[in-house]
């Protein structure tokens, strides 16, 4: 009998051992899985991780190139020459540092004012593409902008707190002062702009004041373009001008118009200044207002201004330096078209037609 219980005791042992051992490789069995899966999973993330990291800097490689290009297109592109030749002659490798711009194409839109530029870059062997549009508008002439400074070498100073109801262009750059550039239409670094020439003919025999100082005066054109020479204006009073025609002032020694004085057009009068070149600054200074353009090309224009006074008509200057107190300049873009100048027809088809410059659109 104890024989018999002994043999069961042990046979029940050996179950036990092989139900533990078969346990045991079982548990080996899913850890080792479980260790290959882990393992792939990491192996396959470390690859999506370096392929994802490949592709965003082919991305923004890509990018810079169209960046890149598009700059230099807004900035160097004669519209005489065709756009899609003067893109395969722009060398993006000058623009970056590693990596290898391999394509870069412009492709014209259904409306012909609108190229896409597309630019295809390689970083590890991964690449992308971008495209962004690029907007043609046509190009503007002289008698277009509200404000625009001649000199090359002199920025155009906006000053503070303005606004400026037209566009305004420089043969420099500009210094937009607290003012958010993105407000303003604006053309920089211009060249081969035609500038108005006068025609001093038209002020031949015609009546002169020596001087406008410190009086209010009302001057009347009779329904006609009125030609007047004075001296100079050094005034802080109102000078009214009525009629319905348009005043064409020449000014020939200075011009200094202060405090709260303004020049009030009644009638649909319209005002036109010329400085003459000899004169090296115009001033606007405190609050003085005036409905006119003024046209300065040998001068430098400096608003000095109080708060609120405003501009209605334009001003072309060989500078410009702007006030920094809630001035407005409003545009009125037919007022030179009436001006006494003796290229007006070249600059009324440079106007009209106008060259065709690109500025950068939208991103796709």
């Amino acid at each position: 009998m104890l024989y018999q219980t002994c043999k069961k005791g042990l046979q029940a042992f050996k179950n036990e051992q092989g139900a533990a051992l078969v346990t045991a490789l079982l548990v080996m069995l899913v850890l080792t899985l479980l260790g290959t899966v882990i393992a792939f999973t990491a192996a396959t993330e470390g690859r999506q991780s370096v392929r994802y990291s490949d592709k965003t800097q082919a991305y923004y490689l890509a990018r810079s190139g169209a960046e890149a290009a598009s700059e230099y297109i807004i900035k160097y592109y004669d519209p005489e020459n065709s756009l899609e030749d003067f893109v395969e002659g722009i060398d993006l490798e000058n623009f970056i540092e590693e990596g290898t711009i391999e394509d870069i194409s412009i492709t014209a839109t259904e409306n012909e004012q609108t190229k896409i530029l597309e630019t295809t870059a390689s970083y590890n062997d991964v690449r992308e593409s971008v495209k962004v549009e690029l907007v043609g508008r046509g190009g503007l002439g002289i008698l277009d902008y509200a404000i625009f400074s001649k000199s090359e070498d002199v920025e155009l100073d906006l000053g503070n707190n303005q606004t400026v109801e037209g566009p305004i262009g420089s043969k420099s750059t500009i210094d937009f002062g607290n003012n958010d550039e993105g407000d303003f239409e604006y053309d920089e670094n211009l060249t081969d702009i035609i500038f108005p020439e006068l025609d001093n003919s038209v002020f031949d025999n015609r009546e002169d004041r020596e001087r406008i100082h410190n009086e209010e005066i009302t001057i009347d054109t009779d329904g006609e373009d009125k030609y007047l020479t004075i001296e100079g204006i050094t005034s802080n009073r109102d000078i009214i001008v009525d009629g319905g025609g348009t005043l064409h002032l020449k000014v020939e020694d200075e011009f200094k118009f202060s405090g709260s004085g303004e020049l009030i057009t009644e009638n649909e009068s319209k005002v036109i200044i010329y400085v003459d070149n000899d004169i090296d600054e115009v001033i606007l200074n405190g609050g003085p207002s005036l409905n006119a353009f003024i046209f300065a090309p040998g001068s430098k224009v400096k608003w000095a201004g109080g708060a609120n006074e405003t501009i209605k008509g334009g001003i072309i200057a060989k500078e410009f330096e702007g006030a920094n107190s809630n001035t407005i300049v409003k545009h009125d873009p037919d007022l030179l078209r009436n001006g006494a100048f003796s290229n007006l027809d070249d600059l009324e088809e440079v106007s009209a037609g106008g060259a065709i410059a690109y500025e950068r659109g939208l991103w796709r």
